[in-house]
């Protein structure tokens, strides 16, 4: 007698009943919550890492990647602040004689360390892909000035390679 047992209940999954209707028992994983950071840095996925994003939401490991990243760019924001303004001389005493000069450097401490937690954590490769996106536009150009500019021709790379078999 042939089984006649669906994949899923193969894989051990069990149905209830609701309306009639056999329906599978699955339950989503706890979600953490994303917040600023990990909802821009999703952006960044859909829009220019498709592949990784595809990877992380089907593996389900995607709310998990996101809250990480948030959690990182929160601790890098909040250290990079203690840090820059102790090297900008920013503390109590300033707060206490001259408050509104504190408001206007801690603002401008927070916006510096807010800036390089973007470019490291949320969007970690703009600044590779603009160099790369300047290269093949001057490629593109035709022009010599893409080797005056002190970046490697490919035939000597090949050179390299079957030098060094």
């Amino acid at each position: 007698m042939k089984d006649n047992k669906t994949i899923y209940e193969q894989l051990g999954g069990t149905y209830r009943e609701e309306n009639g209707s056999l329906v599978p028992d699955v339950e989503l994983p706890e979600q953490k919550p994303i917040g600023k950071y990990g909802r821009m840095h999703l952006d960044y996925l859909k829009q220019h890492r498709r592949g990784r994003y595809s990877a992380l939401l089907g593996e389900g490991r995607l709310n998990a990647y996101l809250a990480d990243v948030d959690e990182q760019a929160h601790e890098m924001l909040t250290s990079l602040t203690v840090e820059l303004a102790k090297n900008q001389g920013i503390d109590e005493h300033l707060k206490v004689t001259d408050q509104m000069r504190w408001v206007q450097m801690m603002n401008n401490v927070n916006s510096q360390a807010e800036e390089i937690v973007l470019k490291e954590i949320v969007f970690p490769c703009q600044a590779e892909e603009k160099a790369i996106d300047e290269l093949l536009f001057e490629l593109q150009k035709g022009e010599d000035s893409v080797t005056n500019k002190g970046y490697i021709e490919f035939s000597d790379v090949e050179t390299e390679l079957t030098k060094s078999k």
